[in-house]
């Protein structure tokens, strides 16, 4: 049988590496999306007040949940993958003009020049 510490409200506490790692994760994604808290509340569904408890605003022992850095992640995948879509996109569309331009002869002066 393993003992579990608790904290004084009766629930398991954290193991203090853990609580570290997720801050520091937290951190990282919240400069990669280029958010303020009250964005990242919003994002993850959260008040602003308790994000701001979160690494650089508030207390040394608070860490986000495993599930707000999943969200966090998961927005950062979302926003990835549009910007791929956008270059595909704008690729796909300089090929036309590239095509149409060679049907009508455009630019081949410059070219022969």
């Amino acid at each position: 049988m393993t003992a579990t510490l608790r904290n004084p409200r009766g629930r398991p506490k954290a193991d203090p590496f853990d609580i570290q790692n997720r801050r520091q994760v937290y951190i990282r994604l919240k400069a990669r999306l280029s958010m303020t808290s009250r964005q990242v509340a919003e994002l993850v569904g959260l008040s602003s007040e308790t994000t701001r408890m979160y690494p650089g605003h508030g207390r040394e022992g608070v860490a986000p949940t495993q599930a707000t850095l999943d969200r966090m992640r998961q927005e950062l995948i979302r926003r990835a993958r549009a910007a791929v879509a956008e270059a595909e996109a704008r690729y796909a569309l300089e090929m036309d003009l590239a095509a149409a331009e060679r049907r009508l002869g455009i630019g081949q002066e410059s070219e022969a020049a």
